[in-house]
């Protein structure tokens, strides 16, 4: 969290501290961080709740990874039947596989199609 957002030699610092995301203040204390927050529940890590916003007490929470990837700024969000979700949410609820969605959007087909499960050819055997 630190690295990412307060070293400009880290890889991941263009996508946090180079965009203006901070660690607030009291942070830079891990004693306080741990106060804040408590211990790391397994398998899980720090999750910003506002992807924009600062890593701070009200911004953040454990959160499992599952919970993390639906949380990015890059997401595809597609509404249908009412229901707001992500490409991969979609797909798991209907039993796809990870980029079917995506691919059937850029394919143009109807919104209504795009969560049809594959149909399967019935073969006879000779």
């Amino acid at each position: 969290m630190k690295m990412r957002c307060l070293n400009p030699g880290a890889d991941s610092y263009p996508a946090y501290g180079g965009r203006g995301i901070k660690v607030c203040e009291r942070w830079y204390s891990f004693e306080n961080f741990l106060e804040d927050m408590g211990e790391c529940p397994d398998g899980f890590s720090i999750e910003r709740k506002e992807v924009n916003g600062d890593y701070e007490k009200g911004n953040c929470a454990w959160a499992s990874m599952e919970v993390q990837q639906n949380n990015k700024r890059n997401n595809r969000f597609i509404e249908y039947q009412g229901k707001t979700l992500t490409a991969t949410q979609w797909e798991r609820l209907f039993g796809l596989r990870n980029g079917t969605v995506l691919q059937r959007l850029r394919r143009g087909w109807p919104i209504d199609r795009i969560f049809e499960r594959p149909r399967t050819c019935a073969r006879s055997v000779a």
